[in-house]
Formats: C-alpha cells, sequence, structure tokens
C-alpha cells in the first residue's frame, strides 16, 4: 500500500544519515532550556520524535519511560522532540496525561524534518557519545532491539 512504500522511502532517506554527526540545533524544552548539538557529547541518546496527535506515538510512552528508567544517566540520555505547532498542545497533554519526566522539547518549525529527513512518526533515533547517528527505526516495535543498541553503545560496541 501508499504508507508501506511511503515508509520504506523514509527508511532509504534516513539510512543515509547512519555514521554522520547531527547537524547543529537548537531546541527548547517545555521550560525554555536550550539545548543543542554539544549536549549530545559524551552520552548516549535516544531521540523520539512524536507528536500528541500520533496515536502510535502516544502508545510508545510506556516503552520509553521503561528505557529511561533502564540505564545509568550518566553515561545515557533520552529526548522527545514534540512536532505539535502548540507548546500549550504538548504542555496540556503531559500535564493531563502525567507522562514521565525525561527531557521534553518543542520543535514547531519542524527543524527535526529537516536535520533527520523524516515526516512520520514515531522515530527513534540512536546517537553515539560523539554525536553521531547510529540507528534510526521508524514507527513503533523495535523495544528490545532498542534497549540492545543503547546498550552496546554505552559500552562502547557494535552490534
Amino acid at each position: 500500500n501508499s504508507f508501506t512504500k511511503t515508509l520504506k522511502n523514509y527508511e532509504v532517506v534516513s539510512s543515509q544519515l547512519i555514521g554522520k554527526e547531527v547537524s547543529d540545533f537548537i531546541f527548547n524544552d517545555i521550560n525554555g532550556k536550550q539545548y543543542s548539538k554539544a549536549d549530545l557529547i559524551g552520552k548516549v541518546t535516544l531521540i523520539d520524535l512524536w507528536a500528541t496527535w500520533c496515536k502510535p506515538c502516544v502508545e510508545s510512552l510506556p516503552f520509553l519511560a521503561t528505557i529511561n528508567n533502564s540505564f545509568s544517566h550518566e553515561k545515557f540520555q533520552m529526548w522527545s522532540i514534540s512536532t505539535d505547532e502548540q507548546k500549550a498542545t504538548l504542555e496540556n497533554f503531559l500535564n493531563s496525561n502525567k507522562v514521565p519526566t525525561w527531557t521534553m522539547l518543542h520543535d514547531p518549525e519542524l527543524i527535526t524534518k529537516v536535520i533527520f529527513k523524516v515526516d512520520l512518526y514515531p522515530v527513534t533515533i540512536l546517537i553515539d557519545k560523539k554525536g553521531v547517528i547510529r540507528y534510526i527505526y521508524m514507527g513503533k516495535g523495535h523495544e528490545a532491539e532498542t534497549a540492545l543498541k543503547i546498550n552496546s553503545l554505552i559500552n562502547d560496541r557494535e552490534l
């Protein structure tokens, strides 16, 4: 079907980013604190691209909470970057659904679309301690593999 074809196209394009450094960026979290590429250095980072209107994204939140609690925050960090247009929409969703607090960033200008070459959600991106993109997963259902990859990156091993 056309969705599967579109997904495959995005997977091909985004796979070309594997092994490359993340482009420079600045995002604000929901409290106004700025985050940039420099904040990636020294820790393995899972970036979750999502939106509150995306049902598979919302269904992935419990898995993300488990991942966030499974690794030492000295070596691992997790950022969810919401592409919701309005910050209030994101804040209301987080408050009303009691979403656990890890770093929640807001991207109303869709900068992530340019950086990671995606326009479908959810997308999970694993970045190593040097700021290099190692894995990109489209959609959900990659939970076990994601956890293994995080562990290998933390321990400086390739899987």
